[in-house]
């Protein structure tokens, strides 16, 4: 739907619209991409934490899982995350 919505039609352009993490970390080893965008860090979650999605704990490993395996299969990461409506930044 953000794809329709932003008007792009281009095969070189992937969008996922999950937030399951394991379900990530499959389609990014599945594609090989250049670049990995993540938006919004605080919308991922990894039923192996126990806290809830955009907690510290879930921001801070999930934001670890995605570094190592970019890291690994030599991957350029952007992770956008925001600012809370108590205006607190999201620490990871």
């Amino acid at each position: 739907m953000r794809a329709d919505r932003l008007k792009i039609n281009n095969e070189d352009i992937v969008f996922l619209g999950e937030t399951d993490i394991d379900i990530i970390e499959n389609a990014i080893l599945k594609t090989s991409p250049k670049l990995v965008i993540i938006d919004s860090i605080q919308t991922m979650y990894s039923d192996e934490i126990t806290s809830s999605p955009g907690s510290v704990g879930q921001v801070r490993d999930i934001t670890a899982k995605i570094m190592r395996i970019c890291k690994q299969e030599t991957i350029t990461t952007i992770i956008i995350g925001h600012v809370t409506k108590e205006r607190k930044y999201c620490r990871t």
